[in-house]
């Protein structure tokens, strides 16, 4: 998913935040969507609002772009960072399993 959206957002700085398809922000639609079943409402809630200001054509599509990158970078750092987490805490469990 994350890599997925980093993608999507480098098509945005690639092509242009006005000259994207309708394939790509359909795209970008639903992996916002699928943020939440994730429980991920706030970065969602940011890709939704860069979605409404890419098809109005606003100029505040571009803070919203960095913005919502911003989100997704720390989003990252937290999925690692606890996956990291739960990888030592189950090695210091199998340690001590097999320390006893």
């Amino acid at each position: 998913m994350v890599i997925a959206l980093n993608s999507l957002l480098d098509q945005l700085w690639v092509r242009g935040l006005r000259a994207l398809d309708s394939e790509t922000l359909a795209r970008l639609q639903a992996r916002a969507d699928g943020l939440a079943s994730l429980g991920a409402e706030h970065l969602g809630a940011q890709f939704r609002s860069l979605l409404q200001l890419l098809c109005e054509g606003d100029r505040g599509a571009a803070t919203a772009a960095f913005s919502a990158r911003a989100s997704l970078r720390v989003f990252e750092r937290l999925l690692s960072l606890r996956m990291t987490g739960a990888q030592l805490a189950a090695g210091f469990t199998a340690a001590a399993s097999d320390h006893d």
